[in-house]
């Protein structure tokens, strides 16, 4: 699960705020370690290594909309066969897997297809920006908003998890 589908989960009840805190921190602070050891790894590696950025001629806005549309993909196909439908077995992870795929395929020419903030935000910090600061954060609100978009999509097809608890569990 990555940030987006965390925030997801959270707007339509099926996470606790908590987990979802929990979860992203997690995922933030593993990229951070990851993106450390693959520098450390790869002889002669650019201190931006696994940065994103616009390319193929794309402006900024042009991969915000991307990124958009592939998070958004992933975090509905999420929903579809995993949160609304759990009962595809080996298909629900296989569809999942499909739908990454098809956005790195698609979107990464024009600016990386990341489709989660932890992989735009570990070689951010690890590189101090990936040049620009605005480049990642316009990434990572790219991404977080297909999350919530996609919860508001959602949540009349799956339902909400309401057994999960309420808004103020973290408190």
């Amino acid at each position: 699960i990555n940030q987006c589908m965390s925030l997801a989960a959270t707007l339509t009840c099926h996470a606790s705020v908590s987990r979802a805190l929990s979860y992203m921190g997690a995922q933030i602070c593993c990229n951070v370690v990851l993106v450390l050891l693959l520098q450390a790894l790869v002889p002669g590696a650019s201190p931006e290594l696994g940065c994103h950025a616009p390319a193929g001629g794309a402006s900024l806005g042009q991969a915000f909309a991307w990124e958009f549309l592939m998070t958004l993909l992933l975090i509905l196909t999420v929903y579809a066969v995993a949160i609304g439908e759990p009962s595809f077995g080996n298909v629900g992870p296989f569809a999942i897997g499909l739908s990454v795929v098809a956005g790195a395929i698609t979107a990464g020419q024009f600016g990386g297809g990341a489709m989660n903030p932890a992989r735009i935000l570990g070689p951010a910090i690890v590189s101090g920006g990936c040049g620009s600061w605005a480049v990642a954060f316009t990434y990572v609100a790219a991404q977080m908003l297909a999350g919530a978009v996609a919860a508001l999509l959602s949540a009349p097809l799956y339902g909400t998890g309401l057994e999960l608890g309420s808004w103020a569990d973290a408190a």
